[in-house]
């Protein structure tokens, strides 16, 4: 952005018309008072730039953060989902170690009742 274009148009000319206005001091109080307007412009014009830029930036990273959480609460359904299933396959399993024993009248010897934690074998 070219930044003369832009902060000239809003700034007056200030170029002394003789030789004797260039030096007096009222002259000189309204340049540094148009170098320090002309200044404060510029930063603005930059902050308001990065602001925007670091704006954008976060509704891109919240964005991607919304996503995360989303992934995350689909893997831990999956886990859960992993969790019933492995439960009832150690069920049926028992189960039907129990019907196999039963058909051939043999009484289960193990030491406790075998029952299936989720997070025992983590």
């Amino acid at each position: 952005m070219d930044a003369e274009s832009v902060y000239d148009s809003w700034i007056p000319s200030t170029v002394p018309a003789t030789p004797e206005e260039s030096f007096s001091i009222d002259s000189l109080i309204q340049r540094v008072d148009e170098f320090q307007r002309r200044d404060y412009l510029e930063t603005l014009d930059k902050l308001t730039f990065e602001n925007h830029h670091l704006q954008k930036s976060i509704l891109h990273y919240q964005k991607e953060w919304c996503s995360t959480l989303d992934l995350l609460q689909c893997a831990n359904e999956a886990l859960l989902r992993i969790q019933n299933a492995l439960g009832k396959c150690f069920q049926e399993q028992i189960e039907a170690e129990k019907y196999w024993l039963a058909s051939w009248r043999i009484e289960d010897s193990a030491p406790g009742n075998s029952s299936y934690s989720p997070s025992g074998w983590i």
